[in-house]
């Protein structure tokens, strides 16, 4: 499990770029805000053809906000081989906030502890609470992201 939201991987394909590009497109829809009903491909984003790279992420029929968006580029490297390289982070609103509640939490930590250690009896319960919730966020983003890492990582590899 890795302890940080991105991932990165490389996966060899033994056809052109082209190939690639043309069997994940039939793969991927159109971005979407509203999407409704259960959309038989697997993925939604933008392929870029001319520049061999893509914008994609998974199509969730659940809630995930920590889900990944899904950056690649693919590279020939001969006639029949290519090698795709992937890059998947969270999405920016998810990023923007999982910082603002690590601040938040961290600051009610440092304060709850400060106020403990200028006590002359230690209550380790107003710490031990405010650190649960900082620990429950970065677990909760980890945990959720990993998972669909794996998910979209399978979905690739059975592309290629």
């Amino acid at each position: 499990m890795k302890f940080f939201p991105f991932h990165k991987f490389q996966l060899e394909y033994n056809n052109s770029t082209d190939a690639f590009l043309e069997k994940l497109s039939q793969e991927t829809d159109k971005k979407n805000i509203f999407r409704n009903g259960n959309s038989s491909k697997k993925f939604e984003g933008e392929i870029d053809l001319i520049q061999n790279k893509f914008k994609i992420n998974r199509i969730l029929n659940y809630r995930n906000s920590f889900y990944p968006i899904i950056f690649g580029k693919v590279v020939s490297e001969g006639d029949k081989t290519s090698k795709i390289e992937i890059q998947m982070r969270m999405t920016i609103y998810a990023i923007v906030f999982m910082i603002v509640w690590s601040i938040i939490t961290g600051i009610f930590t440092c304060l709850a502890l400060k106020e403990q250690l200028s006590n002359t009896n230690f209550d380790y319960e107003p710490v031990l609470t405010s650190f649960c919730f900082f620990a429950f966020g970065y677990v909760l983003m980890i945990v959720c992201f990993n998972y669909e890492v794996r998910q979209a990582k399978k979905i690739l590899k059975d592309l290629v």
